[in-house]
């Protein structure tokens, strides 16, 4: 698969809100006791920490951002827990 220019622009436009919205500095679990070899570590994001609990804010802002840059002037999609908490956070911080 090939990298195109508007991939590169979507791909930028995701990082650069996800630092807005604080997607960057997520905090770490470390996870190393769990692990039965020393060498190993082992680290666990901890997504209740983002501002709608959960890991699905991730992919609701990269279809959003998806959309923005697109053409498109819909955007439809279901769901009716976390995906769609994430959904109207991130309309509603990015003003649609």
């Amino acid at each position: 698969m090939e990298v195109t220019t508007n991939d590169e622009i979507v791909i930028q436009r995701y990082i650069d809100n996800a630092t807005r919205f604080n997607l960057v500095n997520t905090p770490l679990i470390d996870l190393t006791p769990l692990s039965h070899k020393q060498d190993v570590r082992i680290y666990a994001k901890d997504e209740s920490k983002n501002m709608t609990d959960s890991i699905k804010i991730r992919s609701a802002l990269f279809n959003l951002v998806k959309v923005i840059d697109s053409d498109e002037k819909h955007f439809l999609d279901a769901s009716s827990g976390n995906y769609a908490k994430s959904l109207i956070y991130l309309t509603s911080k990015l003003e649609y």
